[in-house]
């Protein structure tokens, strides 16, 4: 606040959204030299936005987007360092803000991510969600390439596809002294080294300030790590698949949060506390879902597409089995039995192979929804029970498997930051 003509107005550090803001400026579906932000280099290529701080160096102040969406955010910078919505933020607070859109891509060298490349260096972030794919070399995140120095990261929902060589994180790339919690990510993260997960390289483990992450759920139907982020101790994460997952809704929460069978699955949920206001938990078919300004944030299929982007949400091939207990979920089988409603036929003529599908080799065994965590590879890998994704779904192991779907559910004790002052460097 400042005083002035005998009475405090409120005065705002840094920037706020009053509508949304969509980079596809034609409306016709992509990117092109038909939009605003084109940016054509020399060679006719569009390199797209210029991330807010280039030339200048970190913003800070706060950046409140009251709820509304940046869409198709597009850079093509794959020479830079540093890229994203902003190049580097310092002594800031980003709240109620949505990145998303079919068109969203951002490509960088090093340190790259959709809201900032990095450093973010004393930076709270809170109610966020992020949709696009971000691609570069090395510390290459969902949300930022690099923190450092006193992060604190809520209550965020991420859908992005991340692909990089090495420090590869659906959060962020390389983490420092960051508390992280009540995060939602459903994307495929995939790294060419073994440096990737929810968090590509953390650092400052034997230090007070070292990275935060505890009670953490994690589902990782398809995945082939056990760690959620790279050279850090297995410490106090659960692992459950998909389908165990969908069924957190706020009443099972209140009711089995203190319950031995079922705490660790529904135990830190903010039902009761001022950040419940994010989250809706839906139907047993549903998964967690952001709540931004009246406007919900769910992929209730976990495929990396919003459900309000997604045609096709439960059931691609329309055959009657939805997609996560669907063997072969993109071929319907058509009229060929299916006694364990798996999505593969009892039996398989040359006409059923023809259409790519095999004679299903565990139809015995019933479906059945999973009970319980579901943690490690699987030891059986043909039984059902419990399927999330192939014959049974459950994670098969190997460095064979890519993060098909690599979707986590984080929630963690991190650190707390105020920031008691921000301005604006312009």
């Amino acid at each position: 606040y400042f005083f002035e003509a005998g009475q405090y107005l409120q005065k705002c550090f840094g920037y706020e959204l009053i509508n949304d803001l969509d980079f596809d400026t034609n409306q016709n579906g992509i990117i092109d030299g038909g939009d605003a932000y084109w940016n054509e280099n020399e060679q006719g290529i569009g390199e797209g936005w210029l991330p807010i701080g280039a030339g200048i160096g970190s913003f800070e102040g706060n950046f409140n987007g009251n709820g509304y969406a940046i869409k198709n955010l597009y850079i093509n910078r794959p020479t830079n360092t540093q890229v994203g919505l902003f190049l580097r933020i310092k002594n800031s607070v980003v709240s109620e803000l949505a990145i998303i859109g079919g068109a969203t891509k951002v490509i960088g060298k090093d340190a790259v991510g959709l809201l900032a490349g990095g450093f973010i260096e004393l930076v709270s972030v809170n109610g966020v969600v992020l949709m696009g794919t971000v691609m570069g070399n090395k510390y290459v995140g969902g949300l930022v390439g690099r923190t450092d120095s006193w992060q604190t990261i809520s209550n965020v929902f991420s859908s992005v596809k991340v692909n990089g060589v090495g420090g590869v994180g659906g959060i962020s790339g390389y983490s420092e002294n960051t508390g992280i919690t009540n995060v939602l990510v459903v994307g495929r993260v995939e790294g060419a080294w073994d440096d990737y997960g929810i968090v590509g390289i953390n650092y400052g483990l034997s230090d007070v300030n070292a990275l935060k992450i505890e009670n953490v759920h994690w589902a990782f139907d398809s995945a082939n790590s056990n760690q959620p982020y790279f050279n850090y101790p297995n410490r106090n994460f659960v692992a459950f698949g998909l389908r165990t997952l969908q069924f957190i809704s706020e009443a099972n929460i209140l009711m089995y949060q203190n319950d031995v069978l079922y705490s660790e699955l529904y135990r830190d949920w903010p039902v009761d506390s001022a950040e419940s206001i994010y989250w809706n938990f839906g139907s047993r078919q549903q998964l967690p879902a952001l709540t931004l300004n009246g406007s919900m944030y769910r992929d209730s299929d976990g495929d990396g597409i919003l459900d309000l982007m997604d045609t096709n949400r439960f059931d691609h091939d329309n055959d009657g089995v939805e997609d996560y207990y669907d063997t072969y979920p993109m071929v319907a089988i058509g009229g060929y039995v299916d006694t364990d409603n798996d999505g593969a036929p009892a039996e398989c003529d040359d006409a059923c192979l023809e259409l790519g599908l095999i004679k299903d080799v565990d139809d015995a065994i019933p479906y059945e929804y999973p009970l319980g965590p579901i943690v490690g590879s699987d030891e059986e890998p043909l039984d059902v029970e419990g399927r999330e994704v192939g014959a049974d779904g459950t994670n098969q192991g190997g460095a064979g498997v890519l993060f098909n779907l690599f979707f986590l559910i984080l929630i963690s004790v991190g650190f707390r930051l105020r920031v008691t002052s921000a301005r604006v460097q312009g």
